[in-house]
């Protein structure tokens, strides 16, 4: 994590919910994984928390509605069947609630990139440490 531990606004518990959460649907979603890097930076008054997903992606139609209604794969796709976005739907709520945002971009061949940006506080809310960040 680049600097200082940093509090985000907003409801401590809620927040970590939402990044365990995050993680717990991401991993089961996307299979594959080999790799997971975390990182955490202050910017622009906001705390940037980036999740570099390596070893598998999802398809780019995925990409694009993953944090939305829920929805499953195709039998085309030549991947196993499974729901996505039922929990990341709830994610992404609680983070806008939050005054925050999510993207998911593939980043790479066998990379996937989701980028959670959340209000940067100086009293209350959930403080990002390298506990919230430890694979």
């Amino acid at each position: 994590m680049d600097g200082d531990d940093m509090t985000v606004a907003g409801d401590a518990a809620s927040l970590e919910v939402v990044l365990l959460q995050l993680l717990v649907n991401l991993v089961s979603d996307l299979g594959q994984i080999h790799e997971l890097q975390m990182q955490a930076r202050a910017k622009d008054d906001f705390v940037i928390m980036r999740f570099v997903f390596k070893g598998a992606v999802l398809p780019e139609v995925e990409l694009q509605r993953i944090f939305g209604s829920p929805f499953s794969r195709a039998k085309e796709d030549k991947l196993p069947i499974i729901g996505v976005g039922s929990g990341l739907n709830t994610v992404r709520e609680v983070i806008l609630l939050h005054e925050g945002n999510i993207s998911a971009t593939c980043t790479g061949e066998d990379e996937t990139t989701v980028t959670v940006r959340l209000p940067l506080h100086n009293t209350g809310g959930m403080t990002v440490t390298s506990r919230h960040l430890t694979a």
